[in-house]
């Protein structure tokens, strides 16, 4: 995708605006309205957004009957005519290069911007079909290991059957068969690779059985080297429970949202923070209260799906939930680095509201996305839409949010594209631009402060291994310090 992008703010500009403003609610924005997602009505949503840097996005949503397909939204929020929906997982949507991957009925796809499929991409004669379509990772280089539930017709190398939990293919798409597949008997739901290249994984057995991965008994959050053998040190004490996603932190620690409980512990948590052998932190406040009236059911299961560093003491936590700490939050709230609620980005009250339909009662957001020209995207299943200050019904599935240092533009004559990948990013990302007049990098965090810089060569990787987890803004200078190009990334 040549993908040409809007400019980014000055530093200086950016700095004050943030000192300003640092502490006001991440707004709606009106202008952004797409009132063609109410059709993804029968328990469907949007579970996946790609923003790209010419302002168009590409989503992935449950369409009514629960049909998963992929569309491209404009800036507006209209559907892009151009594009051509695909039939697709309907999350996890990743850019690499001038493509994207997404999650398929059948595995993992890769596609052009268009909409069109690589068909130089994938080998059916290997990967005979999915029982279970989880996480997946995507290295630079285009190959990905896929967490699952697969069922491989490798006889070459006697991969053969179903129950197939953890599964590499190359860049073109092949089974590779350096990797030794895993097996076991869940379906792995949550896939997140560590600094050293080892994964987290959690999944699950119908009813919350004993899982076995790779013939050792295994709970249902555990830990895997960079071949898929199972690190005997980590151990935790999780008993029951569904894993979302991870996020990974520079200390070596590990957040995990979804729900779940621990041996000894009858609470039900949302958020637990993990020592790096597998413990509970002690210091985190594991036991954040959340909880989710539907209906005429006054309280049911709370669940968090998404941890997003917003700066290295505050964290977006987004689910299905409408209480935090007894304080109306409606499936958005944003908390402290030791768990605990803060109120002053979303006010008490604010968040996505529900709706019902024939499938029952639905309020949830399943994602929040950074936009390469500043701000956030959410989307889940949700309608009407509250920053704290307005409230927006016409807002349906996916909403745009602005703030903090956004909507300050210089003015640049001419501008070049960035893409910055993989994201979010753990070790180092790759930048690569159009054009030739990038000569030098800024990686600026949320108070606008230039956290790292180098030169720039194009698709060359720059180590961010050091950065706090939270979200960053990627600028590049031209050879007379002129700013060409922008995007935004974040780092676990």
């Amino acid at each position: 995708m040549k993908n040409p992008i809007k400019c980014a703010a000055q530093v200086m500009a950016m700095l004050a605006t943030t000192c300003a403003i640092a502490q006001s609610p991440l707004q709606l924005d009106p202008s952004f309205s797409a009132p063609q997602l109410s059709s993804i009505a029968i328990g469907g949503g949007v579970f996946s957004a790609l923003p790209l840097n010419d302002g168009t996005t590409l989503i992935g949503e449950d369409s009514t009957g629960g049909f998963p397909i992929v569309h491209k939204l404009l800036p507006s929020g209209a559907r892009d005519p151009s594009f051509t929906g695909l039939s697709s997982g309907d999350y996890h949507l990743q850019a690499w290069q001038d493509m994207f991957y997404a999650a398929t009925l059948h595995g993992v796809g890769r596609f052009y911007g268009d909409g069109s499929p690589d068909y130089t991409y994938g080998a059916p004669d290997s990967l005979g079909g999915m029982d279970y379509v989880g996480d997946y990772y995507l290295y630079p280089d285009g190959s990905i290991v896929l967490a699952g539930e697969s069922y491989l017709t490798d006889t070459a190398d006697g991969w053969v059957g179903a129950g197939w939990d953890l599964t590499w293919f190359t860049p073109s798409g092949h089974l590779d068969n350096t990797h030794t597949p895993r097996q076991g008997n869940g379906n792995m739901s949550a896939l997140s690779r560590l600094d050293d290249g080892s994964f987290l994984i959690s999944g699950f057995t119908p009813g919350f059985g004993q899982m076995v991965y790779d013939g050792h008994p295994v709970r249902n959050m555990f830990k895997v080297d960079s071949l898929g053998v199972v690190d005997t040190t980590f151990n935790t004490t999780m008993n029951y429970g569904l894993t979302t996603a991870f996020l990974p932190l520079s200390n070596g620690k590990t957040l995990a949202c979804g729900f779940f409980m621990f041996d000894g512990d009858a609470d039900t948590m949302q958020v637990v923070r993990l020592m790096p052998d597998g413990s509970l932190d002690t210091t985190f406040n594991n036991h954040l209260s959340l909880l989710y009236s539907s209906g005429n059911v006054q309280y049911t299961y709370a669940s968090i799906y998404q941890v997003l560093p917003l700066s290295p003491d505050s964290l977006i936590i987004v689910g299905s939930f409408n209480r935090v700490d007894g304080i109306a939050h409606d499936c958005i709230a944003l908390i402290d680095s030791t768990g605990h609620l803060r109120n002053e980005i979303f006010p008490a009250g604010s968040g996505a509201r529900s709706y019902t339909d024939i499938d029952g009662l639905h309020q949830m957001i399943y994602r929040i996305t950074a936009i390469p020209s500043g701000g956030y995207y959410i989307c889940g299943a949700y309608h009407g839409y509250s920053d704290g200050a307005n409230t927006d019904n016409s807002q349906w599935a996916m909403s745009r949010l602005y703030g903090f240092n956004v909507g300050i533009h210089e003015q640049v004559p001419e501008r070049t594209s960035i893409r910055v990948y993989p994201d979010p990013a753990t070790t180092e990302v790759y930048l690569s631009a159009d054009g030739d007049r990038a000569r030098r990098i800024e990686i600026i965090d949320i108070l606008g402060q230039c956290v790292l810089q180098s030169p720039y060569t194009r698709n060359t990787p720059m180590n961010v291994s050091a950065l706090a987890s939270g979200t960053y803004t990627a600028r590049l200078f031209d050879a007379r310090g002129v700013p060409v190009a922008v995007g935004r990334f974040v780092k676990e």
